[in-house]
């Protein structure tokens, strides 16, 4: 199921050849994921675009990988999580604050495309 469904990087976890505690930034060139978020301690890479049924994700903290799972709507892979509840809520938190000052820039840069009516 995977073979079809997934990136070709689960071949990859599911083999070993990226595995728990290696360098992010290496998964990152030798992988190309499509996304590569970056909050605080944490970098999340993304295997897919957009809203997909299916999926991989590799989660890494302090530079180094510490969780990747393969997934769909119907199915779930872990091939490793050494993320405790705390290290999972701390990530979400970053995430969550990574994303207010972005979407404040571009509502400003927004506005300033508006055209300034004369007269008022």
């Amino acid at each position: 199921m995977m073979s079809r469904e997934c990136h070709p990087v689960w071949e990859e976890l599911h083999w070993g050849r990226v595995h728990k505690g290696q360098d992010v930034e290496e998964v990152i060139k030798s992988t190309n994921p499509v996304r590569v978020g970056r909050y605080g301690d944490f970098v999340s890479l993304d295997y897919q675009e957009g809203l997909c049924f299916t999926g991989v994700t590799v989660t890494a903290k302090n530079g180094r990988l510490a969780s990747a799972a393969a997934w769909s709507c119907t199915w779930d892979r872990v091939f490793f999580n050494e993320l405790t509840e705390e290290d999972w809520k701390a990530y979400s938190n970053a995430r969550e604050a990574h994303w207010p000052p972005i979407r404040k820039k571009r509502e400003q840069a927004e506005q300033a495309d508006l055209p300034n009516p004369v007269g008022m």
